[in-house]
């Protein structure tokens, strides 16, 4: 089953997308921001990551950098 985390500092957004990509097959990992995303990357194997670009603590393209 492929991995994709959430990352949105909106929590009814993230559990809207989180529910959609459920229901399609895919298991969801959440992320209430950028550096909570990041922490949860170097846990856990993702094959995609869904962003939010304006978020606190670290935005949607800080997060991209650190990632790669």
């Amino acid at each position: 089953m492929q991995s994709i985390l959430a990352v949105d500092d909106s929590p009814s957004m993230r559990k809207m997308v989180a529910f959609t990509l459920t229901g399609a097959g895919y298991h969801v990992i959440e992320a209430v921001d950028g550096q909570d995303a990041y922490e949860k990357a170097q846990l856990h194997t993702v094959d995609l990551v869904l962003a939010d670009q304006n978020m606190p603590h670290l935005d949607g393209i800080g997060l991209t950098r650190k990632l790669r």
